[in-house]
């Protein structure tokens, strides 16, 4: 079913994009609040584990979006398996359920099961053509192959030229 809810959307200075759980989006999106690092962090991931986390973390307790299983914490339930990406600026990283924080060795990401790794397929295999043709062509393959990607296709840009961060 087609929602009108943005899985891509600006939180202050980021843009977060979320898979797997509405509920985290929708938390995200009207009550997540972080501050960006300071203009001379040159330590992105780093900022993200020792600040941005435990935010995100608190913010998802108050909203019961917490789970402890053997002493390690993971967002939703047993049911969900949300994933995000976090960008500003040039930089971006990939939050995983458990909070594990990756940045991505590669200038791409996608998130969202077997339509993350068509996306990630065809962004791979045309890094040779513009970004906005890749990006389409992306996301075509996404809705190819998976039935429950679809709807409105919105971009949304980090600063990357004015950011203090890239």
């Amino acid at each position: 079913v087609p929602v009108k809810t943005p899985k891509v959307f600006r939180c202050g200075a980021y843009v977060i994009g979320v898979a797997g759980s509405f509920s985290l989006m929708n938390v995200l999106r009207c009550d997540f609040r972080p501050s960006p690092p300071d203009e001379d962090c040159d330590d992105f991931e780093r900022f993200i584990v020792r600040a941005f986390v435990p935010h995100l973390r608190q913010c998802l307790r108050d909203y019961a979006l917490v789970r402890t299983v053997n002493g390690v914490e993971f967002i939703g339930d047993e049911t969900d398996s949300p994933e995000m990406i976090v960008a500003i600026g040039s930089h971006f990283v990939a939050i995983e359920r458990n909070f594990q924080v990756l940045t991505p060795t590669w200038s791409f990401w996608a998130l969202g099961g077997n339509s993350a790794l068509a996306a990630m397929g065809s962004l791979y295999s045309t890094h040779d053509l513009p970004g906005d043709r890749r990006d389409v062509m992306a996301i075509e393959a996404a809705i190819a192959v998976t039935h429950s990607c679809g709807g409105e296709v919105l971009a949304l840009c980090t600063d990357v030229e004015g950011s203090h961060h890239g």
